[in-house]
């Protein structure tokens, strides 16, 4: 699986992660990084990661992961084709606007690739926290963000993505974790240890049939033993 190659990237190479922090993730790679690898040195992301990856970087691709399963589709960051063709004429035409001196540069550094994975990410409200870059950007990659990104709106659209037209188990508590775990800010994300004691694993197995909120969840596994949601 990629997101094992990942874990061996990332405790045994780190030279192939920098190689890959490059813009140049293949398509099979990018999907499982976290914006941090995925966008350093773009626009989005101006300043290169000269750090290393953070000990989250497995959290978010164990997260797409669980994406995957429940979608049943690897390509869990794609867009519809008329999405598609919308930021591609987006890039396009800032890459032109700038040419011609009439744009900023900043929004021209991000390959198309890029671009897409990051209108997929926003559509699943994977957003970053400061959204001034993607005003000035506009067009179709970033502009006019009318859906919802509450819970219980994104719950609908996975449920929509889902074959089986569940959704995460336990619905809202089930899309907490996962926004925790594909929180756009690295240190936003849990660890490891603290993913396996959110409070989706700890209520009892025939909640999970139903849509739980937190406070429900928290309820049922009490305030004890570091449960979270």
């Amino acid at each position: 699986m990629t997101s094992i190659q990942h874990g061996c990237v990332y405790f045994d190479k780190r030279h192939i992660y920098i190689l890959y922090t490059q813009q140049q993730q293949p398509p099979s790679i990018q999907a499982y990084a976290p914006p941090e690898a995925v966008f350093a040195g773009s626009w989005v992301l101006p300043t290169p990661n000269t750090h290393g990856p953070h000990p989250s970087y497995d959290v978010w691709s164990t997260g797409v992961v669980a994406l995957q399963l429940l979608m049943g589709n690897p390509g869990v960051f794609q867009v519809p084709a008329h999405t598609r063709n919308a930021v591609l004429r987006s890039v396009a035409a800032a890459t032109l606007r700038t040419q011609h001196g009439m744009g900023h540069e900043e929004t021209t550094r991000m390959t198309d690739a890029q671009a897409l994975l990051l209108r997929g990410m926003l559509e699943l409200c994977i957003l970053p926290p400061q959204l001034d870059p993607f005003t000035r950007a506009g067009g179709a990659l970033v502009h006019e963000l009318q859906w919802s990104c509450s819970d219980a709106a994104l719950l609908l659209v996975l449920r929509a993505r889902d074959p089986t037209g569940r959704g995460p188990p336990g619905g809202r508590l089930g899309v907490r974790l996962l926004r925790a775990m594909l929180a756009w800010e690295a240190e936003a994300r849990p660890t490891t240890s603290m993913a396996l004691r959110h409070a989706l694993f700890g209520v009892p197995e025939g909640m999970l049939e139903h849509d739980v909120t937190c406070d429900e969840a928290l309820g049922a596994v009490g305030d004890k033993d570091g449960w979270w949601c």
